[in-house]
Parts: C-alpha cells; structure tokens; sequence
C-alpha cells in the first residue's frame, strides 16, 4: 500500500492504526512524505521499525498528490496498490473484502461505497452515489457489480468523478503503473484522469459495501480556496480531460464549451468571495430578491462560502435552511448549521421562500428535482450570481 502525506498530524495515528487493524495480511507499506512541517514526520518515521514499512521523505514539497503516487508506485512489488492517504481511514475489512472481489474478477480496479467524516471523525453523510443502469452492469452474489470500462466512463464519469475518494480504491499495480504515466502533470484532478484511463483499459468493480472513510475538513484540495493561478491549472486540466474525451467520441465540442463555461464561472465566483470586502455585494444580490426564508441548496465549497458572506458580522435577516441529501450538519467559519432533507424543506418552505441553488454543474437538475417534489419557491443559482459579479456572461475568463 502507498501512504501519501502532507501536514496530516491529527490524523495520523487514526489511518495507520486503521491499516494496522486490516484483517488481510499485507507485505509493504510505502509512505511518502511531501516535506510536512508540522510535526507528523517525526511520527512517521516511528512506523519504520516494522520492517514492511519503507518511508520516503521529500526534501522540498511537490504540491502536488500525483507526483507522491508515481513516487510511491515506483518501490512497490505487491500485485495489488492501495493508496491510503493519510487524513482518512478505512474499514478493517477493506482489504480482505476488495482482494477478495479483485480476485474473483476481470476488472483492473474495484471501489467500495464511503462516508464523509469531520475533524472529529464523526459520520456526517456520504458522497454523490452514481446512479446504477441495469444495461450497463452485471450482477453477482454478495452485490458485486461488474462494469465495462467504456460504459462506466460514458455514464459515469463525464459530470463529475463519481469515485470521490482514492482511499476506497484497490488497482491492479501493472494496470495502475500503465494508466498512471502522465499524472504528475495534474495538480487537482490527476485521480479522475487515472480512473479514465483504467476504463479505457479493461472493466471496474463496484463492491458497495462502506468500507472507506474520508475526511471533509478546512486543508483538504476540494475544500481550499484557490488563487488565480491556481484556478487557471484547474481550467488546463479540465482542457486535458475533456481533450481525452473529445477523442474518445464520448462528450461533444458543444458539451465541451458549456462544462468550461461553468468552470470558468466557480474560477471568478471562488477568486470574488474570497475577498471580504466583496460580501457585502454578494449580500445585496440576494437579500432583497427574499421576503421569507433563505434555503441553501448544497453545503459544499459554494455553500459554506454563501454561508459565511450571507453572515457576516450580524445576524441573518431571515431564516436560513440548508438542504443536502448527503450530509446531516456543516462547520464553517459563521458556525455550526443543521442540514435538512428534502421531506422536510418541501414541508418547511412556501411560496415566498427563496432557494439559492449551490452548484455550478447541477443546478438545472436541482431546480427540476426540487420543483417535482412540490417545492414552490422564488430560484436563484450561484451561476448566475457569477454572471453579475463578472459584469456579463459573454465576458472573457479573467483566470
């Protein structure tokens, strides 16, 4: 198994006791370390009296997940890579229940079903689940399912990477070693590019039992607001991806252009409301389109972000409700917030209510699924917030 870390000191002991409890008896363990100031080296190198264990220690930061992956891959003999990274923590019978299932298929890698944990790892929900086609799979006992590479990417993989979590993969190490080459390009989305190569290989297995555990907290990629530059590395690697697709014949230069459009849009929304002195506007946008309630739709990034400029100093000058079919509470800087199901948001607003939709890639599909469900309120999107702040849709990317 490969243990890539970074600054990752509260959570340390917790994934590696984690991988010491595993009921399926492993030979190697590689740690590679991206230059941590924060004490967890020195933990770290404590593990190294287990002969199994081989510790990697970067003398400058990579920045960079991928380039600590293909380091890692480069020391392990195993058949089997598992990568571990160290702010998460599995199921005890993770390996034993994933070799199990790898060893019984054709497929070059399998993933398990995950939870979301916090700082505290409490449970609080679970990532987007993928949305199952009986065409498109076959079936097994103990609920394996089997799918072929080109059709899990096809229906799968365009939106948005429906393997949230790396932790809950087990790859074949000559399949991962062939897919990986080119990943140390990535700084954001080198996962996604991986799990698309792999489809382009051979076929994946889903075992859906909940056998991986990561966490959602203030350091992680997904979490952090990003610079300008940052953001333009997060569009060029967009453009890779959908280059590969495009190829592929799978997703349209049309498709294309409206996926970077919406990317282009969270890059100058993340880069606006980073900036204090900018909440006060985003205020102005929304306070006086809502006579009654305020309900959030989505308690991600965009959700904590609208949360903590929508606070600021005062307090709300309505009822705030957030929605989120996947988790249960949220932590942001303005406070701890409960989080609604949809039963419960359809019996709570009315007519003069005022929903924000919090995602740039599926907000259409959420306005639908919400006004299906009976939900009569006033709609407004993050998207078209962005267009406001941007002066014009048509204005070119600034990033």
């Amino acid at each position: 198994m490969l243990v890539p870390s970074y600054n990752h000191k509260p959570f340390i002991v917790e994934r590696m006791n984690s991988i010491y409890d595993q009921t399926y008896t492993w030979r190697e363990m590689i740690i590679v370390d991206d230059c941590s100031n924060d004490g967890s080296l020195q933990i770290l190198r404590d593990y190294t009296k287990d002969p199994r264990v081989t510790l990697i220690e970067s003398s400058a930061n990579t920045g960079s997940p991928f380039i600590q992956w293909l380091k890692a891959s480069r020391y392990a003999t195993s058949d089997y890579i598992w990568i571990a990274e160290s702010d998460d923590r599995n199921d005890s019978q993770f390996l034993e229940k994933m070799v199990g299932a790898l060893e019984d298929s054709d497929a070059l890698f399998g993933f398990c079903s995950s939870k979301i944990i916090n700082l505290y790892s409490e449970v609080i929900g679970e990532p987007r689940q993928f949305k199952i086609d009986s065409r498109n799979l076959t079936l097994r006992d103990q609920g394996i399912r089997i799918f072929k590479g080109g059709d899990f990417l096809r229906f799968h993989m365009i939106e948005y990477n429906s393997i949230p979590n790396v932790g809950s993969c087990l790859f074949r190490r000559e399949a991962f070693l062939r897919a990986s080459v080119g990943i140390e390009r990535f700084t954001y989305t080198g996962d996604w590019y991986l799990y698309l190569q792999l489809m382009c290989l051979g076929n994946v297995l889903h075992l859906p039992d909940v056998l991986n555990y990561f966490r959602d907290h203030p350091n992680t990629t997904r979490s952090k607001h990003r610079s300008i530059k940052e953001w333009q590395n997060v569009i060029n690697e967009s453009g890779w991806r959908y280059d590969f697709l495009v190829n592929l014949g799978i997703v349209s230069e049309n498709e294309r252009t409206t996926a970077e459009k919406k990317l282009v849009q969270a890059a100058k929304w993340d880069t606006f409301i980073s900036e204090q002195k900018n909440h006060n506007y985003i205020r102005s946008l929304v306070f006086p389109q809502n006579n009654g309630k305020l309900l959030l739709v989505g308690s991600g990034k965009v959700g904590r972000q609208l949360l903590s400029a929508l606070a600021g100093d005062d307090e709300f000058p309505f009822d705030i409700l957030i929605f989120d079919s996947r988790v249960n509470k949220i932590n942001t800087n303005s406070g701890e917030y409960r989080v609604y199901g949809l039963e419960q948001i359809v019996e709570m607003c009315s007519e003069d209510d005022l929903v924000l939709i919090c995602s740039f890639a599926f907000e259409d599909e959420l306005e639908s699924s919400l006004r299906a469900h009976g939900l009569r309120c006033k709609f407004l999107t993050v998207a078209t917030l962005a267009e406001k702040i941007s002066g014009s849709e048509t204005d070119p990317p600034e990033v």
